[in-house]
Order: structure tokens, then sequence, then C-alpha cells
């Protein structure tokens, strides 16, 4: 399975193949992989990725192994590039993105991996003052946000994307 989806790159094969194996954690660590380097410094695959059906693709793969650290950090790491897009932004969080990521980080404290990119997605969601309103109805943001700060120290994007994220979260709140 995992070849099928290294020898693809239409992301519709890539999505269906990880549907069809959700439980199996490497399908969807590599599917993740693979849609990242489809979508990474495209704007139109991008879209594309998102158009069919790319972002919930990915979150059922992080939801369905909150405990396969590969699986969040590859999740958040791809929906960080497709979140350089309005849209997709919106729709990562009206799919419960934020939720998802948050449990991602909160599970996985101390992969450097996982926050870096965890800490990078809530800071692009945070450019729409809904999504920040939804992250500080949480309850949970500040917290996780600190904790990764914390944890990593010596990581300069935990340490600007958490700062922002806070600085944005305190702004609004």
């Amino acid at each position: 399975m995992v070849e099928k989806i290294k020898a693809n790159d239409e992301p519709v094969e890539i999505f269906g193949l990880m549907q069809e194996r959700i439980g199996a954690v490497e399908v969807q660590r590599v599917g993740c992989r693979w849609l990242f380097q489809i979508s990474n410094f495209s704007a139109a695959n991008q879209v594309k990725v998102a158009t069919l059906g790319g972002i919930e693709a990915v979150l059922a793969g992080m939801e369905a192994h909150p405990c396969a650290e590969e699986v969040q950090g590859e999740g958040c790491k791809v929906l960080n590039h497709l979140c350089c897009n309005a849209d997709n932004k919106a729709k990562v969080a009206a799919l419960g993105g934020v939720e998802t990521v948050l449990v991602g980080m909160h599970t996985h404290a101390d992969d450097e991996f996982v926050q870096e990119y965890g800490c990078m997605v809530l800071k692009d969601l945070c450019c729409d003052a809904d999504i920040v309103n939804r992250m500080t109805a949480l309850g949970t943001v500040r917290e996780v946000v600190e904790s990764a700060i914390a944890a990593h120290p010596s990581n300069s994007d935990v340490q600007n994307c958490g700062a922002c994220v806070l600085d944005v979260v305190d702004r609004l709140a």
C-alpha cells in the first residue's frame, strides 16, 4: 500500500488509499508526507489538494492515530503548507483542525517535530479573528503552546510561532 502511494502523484488516489487503510499508521504517515510534497510551494497544488479532499484525509488520519507521533507531525506539516491559502485556513478550522492539532501537540509534548509544525499551523490560523476566537474558546491553546515553548527552547520556529500565537490570543481575548 505504501508503495502505491509513493508511486502516485494524483492526490485523489492518495486520499482513497488513506481512506481505505485508515487504520494503518504507515499509510497515513506516508500519505501525509506525499501530500506535503505535492503541495509544497505550489499554490495551485495547495488549492487542488484541499479541493479534492486533502484536508479531510489528513485530519482523518490524525484523528485515527492520536498516539502516532509520526502521523501527527506529518499531518501538521502538510496542514501548515495547505494553510498558505485563506480558503484552506477556513476549511481546516471548520473541519476541526484546531482541535486536532492541539490534541496532537498535547499528546506529543516532547516531540519537537510535532510541536514545531503544530505551532506553525496555529500561527497560520491566527490570521482570522473568528478562528482565534474558536481557539480561545477551547481553553487549551495557551497551555499547549506555552508547554511547547518551554519544552523546546532551542527551536526558533516553536519559539517564534508560539509567541505569535500567544500574542494574538492575548490581544483578541
